[in-house]
Protein backbone atom coordinates (compact mmCIF):
# COMPACT_ATOMS: atom_id res chain seq x y z
CA UNK A 1 0.00 0.00 0.00
CA UNK A 2 2.61 2.84 0.82
CA UNK A 3 4.59 1.93 -2.28
CA UNK A 4 1.81 2.55 -4.25
CA UNK A 5 0.51 5.38 -2.30
CA UNK A 6 3.69 7.18 -2.50
CA UNK A 7 5.77 8.61 -5.51
CA UNK A 8 7.95 5.92 -7.34
CA UNK A 9 10.84 5.76 -9.75
CA UNK A 10 12.44 2.44 -11.26
CA UNK A 11 14.47 2.81 -14.03
CA UNK A 12 15.46 0.64 -17.72
CA UNK A 13 18.13 -1.39 -17.81
CA UNK A 14 19.40 1.76 -20.12
CA UNK A 15 19.20 3.94 -17.69
CA UNK A 16 20.92 2.07 -15.65
CA UNK A 17 23.64 1.22 -17.16
CA UNK A 18 24.11 4.79 -18.27
CA UNK A 19 23.92 5.45 -14.63
CA UNK A 20 26.88 2.56 -14.22
CA UNK A 21 29.03 4.66 -15.92
CA UNK A 22 29.09 7.89 -13.85
CA UNK A 23 31.44 5.92 -12.00
CA UNK A 24 34.14 6.62 -13.91
CA UNK A 25 33.63 10.49 -14.29
CA UNK A 26 35.54 12.96 -12.67
CA UNK A 27 35.19 16.93 -12.74
CA UNK A 28 37.42 16.81 -15.49
CA UNK A 29 35.65 14.04 -17.86
CA UNK A 30 32.37 15.41 -16.96
CA UNK A 31 33.62 18.78 -18.17
CA UNK A 32 34.51 17.46 -21.08
CA UNK A 33 31.21 14.63 -22.03
CA UNK A 34 29.07 17.49 -20.93
CA UNK A 35 30.94 19.75 -23.97
CA UNK A 36 30.65 17.23 -25.99
CA UNK A 37 26.89 17.62 -26.02
CA UNK A 38 27.06 20.88 -27.87
CA UNK A 39 28.04 18.73 -31.11
CA UNK A 40 25.88 15.75 -29.90
CA UNK A 41 23.04 17.27 -28.02
CA UNK A 42 20.78 14.04 -28.62
CA UNK A 43 23.47 11.59 -27.00
CA UNK A 44 20.57 10.07 -24.29
CA UNK A 45 23.88 7.98 -22.62
CA UNK A 46 25.64 10.86 -22.11
CA UNK A 47 23.11 12.79 -20.43
CA UNK A 48 21.92 10.17 -18.04
CA UNK A 49 25.40 9.44 -17.08
CA UNK A 50 25.86 13.45 -16.40
CA UNK A 51 22.62 13.35 -14.26
CA UNK A 52 23.72 10.33 -12.41
CA UNK A 53 27.36 11.83 -11.83
CA UNK A 54 26.07 15.94 -10.73
CA UNK A 55 23.11 13.88 -8.78
CA UNK A 56 25.89 13.12 -5.65
CA UNK A 57 28.49 16.26 -6.53
CA UNK A 58 27.68 19.57 -4.61
CA UNK A 59 29.35 22.15 -6.41
CA UNK A 60 28.15 24.83 -8.25
CA UNK A 61 29.60 23.49 -11.60
CA UNK A 62 27.98 20.02 -11.05
CA UNK A 63 24.45 21.83 -10.08
CA UNK A 64 24.68 23.60 -13.17
CA UNK A 65 25.29 20.40 -15.43
CA UNK A 66 22.53 18.83 -13.59
CA UNK A 67 20.07 21.58 -14.58
CA UNK A 68 21.26 21.97 -18.10
CA UNK A 69 20.47 17.98 -18.26
CA UNK A 70 16.93 19.06 -16.65
CA UNK A 71 16.49 21.48 -19.03
CA UNK A 72 16.70 19.61 -22.08
CA UNK A 73 14.85 16.48 -20.92
CA UNK A 74 12.29 18.79 -20.36
CA UNK A 75 12.17 20.43 -23.51
CA UNK A 76 12.91 17.47 -25.48
CA UNK A 77 11.74 14.21 -23.77
CA UNK A 78 9.18 15.62 -21.28
CA UNK A 79 7.98 12.07 -21.43
CA UNK A 80 11.40 10.60 -20.24
CA UNK A 81 11.28 8.05 -17.02
CA UNK A 82 14.46 9.84 -15.90
CA UNK A 83 12.02 12.58 -14.69
CA UNK A 84 10.20 10.69 -12.31
CA UNK A 85 13.53 10.63 -10.17
CA UNK A 86 14.42 12.83 -6.89
CA UNK A 87 17.32 14.10 -8.82
CA UNK A 88 14.48 15.50 -10.97
CA UNK A 89 13.83 18.02 -8.49
CA UNK A 90 16.14 20.68 -7.37
CA UNK A 91 16.80 22.15 -4.49
CA UNK A 92 14.96 25.43 -5.20
CA UNK A 93 16.84 27.79 -2.19
CA UNK A 94 20.04 26.52 -3.93
CA UNK A 95 19.17 26.95 -7.64
CA UNK A 96 16.27 29.06 -8.12
CA UNK A 97 18.35 32.10 -8.91
CA UNK A 98 19.87 29.93 -12.25
CA UNK A 99 18.81 30.77 -15.46
CA UNK A 100 18.28 27.15 -16.24
CA UNK A 101 16.07 26.56 -13.09
CA UNK A 102 14.21 29.38 -14.10
CA UNK A 103 13.73 28.01 -17.63
CA UNK A 104 12.77 24.30 -16.24
CA UNK A 105 10.18 26.13 -14.16
CA UNK A 106 8.77 27.59 -17.08
CA UNK A 107 8.87 24.60 -19.44
CA UNK A 108 7.09 22.63 -16.78
CA UNK A 109 4.21 25.52 -15.96
CA UNK A 110 3.31 25.12 -19.80
CA UNK A 111 3.31 21.37 -20.02
CA UNK A 112 0.98 21.57 -16.86
CA UNK A 113 -1.29 24.58 -18.66
CA UNK A 114 -1.43 22.44 -22.30
CA UNK A 115 -1.50 18.78 -21.28
CA UNK A 116 -3.19 18.90 -17.56
CA UNK A 117 -4.58 15.21 -17.99
CA UNK A 118 -1.67 13.41 -19.18
CA UNK A 119 -0.48 11.39 -16.12
CA UNK A 120 2.78 11.00 -17.50
CA UNK A 121 3.62 14.96 -17.58
CA UNK A 122 1.64 15.32 -14.47
CA UNK A 123 3.87 13.28 -12.86
CA UNK A 124 7.27 14.83 -13.77
CA UNK A 125 6.35 18.85 -14.22
CA UNK A 126 5.03 18.19 -10.03
CA UNK A 127 7.99 16.08 -9.30
CA UNK A 128 10.06 19.19 -10.02
CA UNK A 129 7.55 22.13 -9.31
CA UNK A 130 6.73 20.79 -5.76
CA UNK A 131 8.81 22.63 -4.04
CA UNK A 132 8.57 26.10 -5.84
CA UNK A 133 5.30 26.40 -6.84
CA UNK A 134 2.86 24.85 -4.47
CA UNK A 135 -0.41 26.33 -5.59
CA UNK A 136 0.01 25.59 -9.26
CA UNK A 137 0.89 22.19 -8.38
CA UNK A 138 -1.75 21.75 -6.18
CA UNK A 139 -4.22 23.25 -8.78
CA UNK A 140 -3.35 21.05 -11.74
CA UNK A 141 -3.49 17.96 -9.77
CA UNK A 142 -7.04 19.03 -8.46
CA UNK A 143 -8.00 19.54 -12.00
CA UNK A 144 -6.14 15.99 -12.98
CA UNK A 145 -7.88 13.80 -10.10
CA UNK A 146 -10.41 12.14 -11.44
CA UNK A 147 -8.01 11.07 -14.60
CA UNK A 148 -5.44 8.96 -12.67
CA UNK A 149 -5.28 8.33 -9.43
CA UNK A 150 -1.92 9.25 -9.07
CA UNK A 151 -2.75 12.64 -9.13
CA UNK A 152 -4.20 11.88 -5.90
CA UNK A 153 -1.11 10.41 -4.54
CA UNK A 154 0.96 13.32 -5.76
CA UNK A 155 -1.55 15.67 -4.02
CA UNK A 156 -1.25 13.68 -0.80
CA UNK A 157 2.79 14.13 -1.29
CA UNK A 158 2.59 17.77 -2.02
CA UNK A 159 0.81 18.36 1.50
CA UNK A 160 2.97 15.79 3.04
CA UNK A 161 6.02 18.13 2.03
CA UNK A 162 3.96 21.44 2.94
CA UNK A 163 2.60 19.88 6.59
CA UNK A 164 6.53 19.40 7.57
CA UNK A 165 7.89 22.04 6.16
CA UNK A 166 10.68 19.58 4.22
CA UNK A 167 12.09 22.28 1.11
CA UNK A 168 14.30 19.64 -0.71
CA UNK A 169 14.57 16.13 -1.06
CA UNK A 170 17.76 13.75 -1.47
CA UNK A 171 18.35 13.06 -4.86
CA UNK A 172 19.40 9.82 -4.64
CA UNK A 173 17.44 8.43 -2.11
CA UNK A 174 14.36 10.81 -2.57
CA UNK A 175 13.87 10.95 1.52
CA UNK A 176 13.76 15.18 3.07
CA UNK A 177 17.26 16.45 3.18
CA UNK A 178 16.12 20.18 4.84
CA UNK A 179 13.10 20.92 7.24
CA UNK A 180 12.54 23.44 10.44
CA UNK A 181 12.09 22.47 14.08
CA UNK A 182 8.93 24.00 14.16
CA UNK A 183 5.88 23.03 11.54
CA UNK A 184 5.67 26.06 9.63
CA UNK A 185 2.87 28.20 9.41
CA UNK A 186 2.83 29.44 5.98
CA UNK A 187 -0.68 29.88 4.57
CA UNK A 188 -0.13 26.87 2.85
CA UNK A 189 1.68 24.20 5.21
CA UNK A 190 -1.72 25.42 7.32
CA UNK A 191 -3.94 24.68 4.49
CA UNK A 192 -2.14 21.47 3.96
CA UNK A 193 -2.43 19.76 7.58
CA UNK A 194 -5.92 20.95 7.65
CA UNK A 195 -6.59 19.09 4.16
CA UNK A 196 -4.66 15.84 5.55
CA UNK A 197 -6.91 15.84 8.93
CA UNK A 198 -10.28 16.64 7.10
CA UNK A 199 -9.60 14.55 3.80
CA UNK A 200 -12.02 11.64 3.31
CA UNK A 201 -9.93 10.13 0.27
CA UNK A 202 -7.93 7.54 1.29
CA UNK A 203 -5.28 8.33 -1.73
CA UNK A 204 -4.77 11.39 -0.73
CA UNK A 205 -4.63 10.67 2.86
CA UNK A 206 -2.35 7.71 2.69
CA UNK A 207 0.27 9.46 0.63
CA UNK A 208 0.36 11.90 3.01
CA UNK A 209 0.47 9.83 5.52
CA UNK A 210 3.62 7.62 4.04
CA UNK A 211 5.47 10.91 3.18
CA UNK A 212 5.14 12.38 6.75
CA UNK A 213 5.63 8.69 8.50
CA UNK A 214 8.71 7.87 6.31
CA UNK A 215 10.44 11.50 6.87
CA UNK A 216 10.71 10.69 10.73
CA UNK A 217 13.60 9.05 11.10
CA UNK A 218 15.74 10.96 8.52
CA UNK A 219 14.44 14.19 10.49
CA UNK A 220 15.33 12.74 13.68
CA UNK A 221 18.62 11.98 13.08
CA UNK A 222 18.97 15.57 11.97
CA UNK A 223 17.51 17.03 14.72
CA UNK A 224 14.76 18.44 12.32
CA UNK A 225 12.10 16.46 13.70
CA UNK A 226 9.10 19.41 14.49
CA UNK A 227 7.30 19.44 17.48
CA UNK A 228 4.15 17.85 17.83
CA UNK A 229 5.63 15.15 14.97
CA UNK A 230 4.42 12.22 16.78
CA UNK A 231 1.14 14.06 18.05
CA UNK A 232 0.07 14.91 14.22
CA UNK A 233 1.41 11.45 13.07
CA UNK A 234 -1.14 9.98 15.53
CA UNK A 235 -4.04 12.32 14.54
CA UNK A 236 -3.96 11.08 10.85
CA UNK A 237 -3.39 7.38 11.70
CA UNK A 238 -6.40 8.49 13.34
CA UNK A 239 -8.28 9.99 10.78
CA UNK A 240 -7.37 7.12 8.53
CA UNK A 241 -8.27 4.70 10.41
CA UNK A 242 -11.79 5.85 11.07
CA UNK A 243 -12.37 6.63 7.10
CA UNK A 244 -11.32 3.27 6.13
CA UNK A 245 -13.96 1.89 7.86
CA UNK A 246 -16.46 4.49 7.05
CA UNK A 247 -16.14 3.69 3.44
CA UNK A 248 -16.04 -0.29 4.17
CA UNK A 249 -20.06 -1.67 3.02
CA UNK A 250 -21.03 -4.00 5.62
CA UNK A 251 -18.31 -3.03 8.45
CA UNK A 252 -19.66 -0.79 10.92
CA UNK A 253 -17.86 1.68 12.61
CA UNK A 254 -15.44 1.15 15.82
CA UNK A 255 -16.71 0.30 18.95
CA UNK A 256 -15.00 0.01 21.92
CA UNK A 257 -13.81 -3.38 21.60
CA UNK A 258 -12.40 -2.13 18.68
CA UNK A 259 -10.36 0.85 20.34
CA UNK A 260 -9.41 -1.40 22.98
CA UNK A 261 -7.47 -3.35 20.57
CA UNK A 262 -6.42 -0.35 18.86
CA UNK A 263 -5.19 0.70 22.26
CA UNK A 264 -2.50 -1.83 22.64
CA UNK A 265 -1.13 -1.88 18.96
CA UNK A 266 -0.92 1.61 20.13
CA UNK A 267 1.48 0.31 23.10
CA UNK A 268 3.16 -1.67 20.81
CA UNK A 269 3.80 1.51 18.31
CA UNK A 270 4.78 3.63 21.17
CA UNK A 271 7.58 1.03 21.96
CA UNK A 272 9.33 0.23 18.70
CA UNK A 273 9.57 4.15 18.22
CA UNK A 274 10.66 4.53 21.79
CA UNK A 275 13.34 2.05 20.65
CA UNK A 276 13.82 3.38 17.60
CA UNK A 277 13.88 7.18 18.13
CA UNK A 278 13.60 7.95 21.67
CA UNK A 279 14.21 11.44 20.92
CA UNK A 280 10.77 11.48 19.17
CA UNK A 281 9.02 10.86 22.36
CA UNK A 282 11.03 11.73 25.80
CA UNK A 283 8.79 13.33 28.07
CA UNK A 284 5.70 13.14 26.17
CA UNK A 285 2.84 10.62 27.78
CA UNK A 286 0.77 9.85 25.04
CA UNK A 287 -3.10 10.20 25.91
CA UNK A 288 -5.07 7.18 25.75
CA UNK A 289 -8.22 9.23 25.03
CA UNK A 290 -6.52 10.31 21.46
CA UNK A 291 -7.92 7.40 20.16
CA UNK A 292 -11.36 9.29 20.49
CA UNK A 293 -10.85 10.17 16.76
CA UNK A 294 -12.08 7.18 15.98
CA UNK A 295 -15.18 7.73 17.16
CA UNK A 296 -15.26 11.90 16.27
CA UNK A 297 -12.77 11.96 13.07
CA UNK A 298 -12.55 15.55 13.34
CA UNK A 299 -11.35 15.29 17.03
CA UNK A 300 -7.62 16.99 17.80
CA UNK A 301 -5.28 14.81 20.02
CA UNK A 302 -4.46 17.19 22.65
Amino acid sequence: MVGRMSRLWTFSKEVNDAFAGAKDLDVSSAAHLDEDLTRSPSNLTARLTLLAYSRTASDLDALQIRLRQLLWFASNQPKHEVLAGPFASPDPRVAAGTDEYKQIRQVWLKHLADEPKDPVLLNHATNFLRFSDSDAVESALQSGIDETDRAAVFLGDLYGLASLGITSVDPVTGGPSTAGNQFPETPFAVKARSVLTKTEDLRILFSGLAVISSAGPSLAKAGQLPAGYVAFCEQLLARAMWTSWSKCDGIPPPNRQSVKAADRWHGSARKTAQTGHPEMLAGRQVPRHHWQGWFDPNARVG
